[in-house]
């Protein structure tokens, strides 16, 4: 007897990368109250070239103290793109086949 089992694997750094910096509050005070500005995938520019993070909606030049989360180099920005946009997205998997006779005999 032979089974097939697809066993999906999903980027769980990308997912929990993503979930973490959404549900971090912004720090940022306004009148003694929290911002209530909602994370946002933003691209910096430095002299060194560019880096992406993840920023405070609400932000404008010249404050300070806003979200500001560096997205991690091994992050695929095309995917935590579509993620921030509300997109669907079909994380790549792997198509193992195993023969669990031995296993579910037992």
């Amino acid at each position: 007897m032979f089974f097939n089992i697809v066993i999906y694997f999903t980027n769980r750094f990308l997912n929990r990368f993503f979930l973490a910096a959404k549900s971090t509050a912004c720090k940022y005070k306004i009148n003694d109250q929290l911002c209530n500005g909602q994370a946002k995938l933003r691209r910096i520019i430095k002299k060194e070239g560019e880096e992406y993070i993840i920023g405070c909606d609400k932000w404008v030049r010249g404050d300070k103290w806003h979200r500001y989360i560096k997205v991690p180099e091994e992050i695929d920005l095309e995917l935590l793109r579509n993620l921030f946009q509300g997109r669907h997205v079909c994380i790549s998997y792997n198509l193992h086949i195993y023969d669990l006779t031995d296993i579910l005999t037992k």
